[in-house]
């Protein structure tokens, strides 16, 4: 996982944070459905266990 920007306004609350994250198999190639069911997991945990919403 990679930061790649963090903002936050002036006089305003909040910041959004831009992240890049690279999803691999040691033994294949994923295919997109994977990758999108991985994703939606992390995303949900994510949401779940940090005081953050979801643009």
């Amino acid at each position: 996982m990679l930061l790649i920007d963090a903002y936050k306004p002036e006089g305003g609350e909040g910041q959004r944070l831009t992240f890049r994250l690279t999803y691999r198999h040691a033994e294949k190639t994923l295919k997109d459905k994977e990758v999108d069911k991985i994703h939606e997991g992390l995303v949900a945990a994510v949401l779940a266990a940090l005081p953050v919403t979801r643009p």
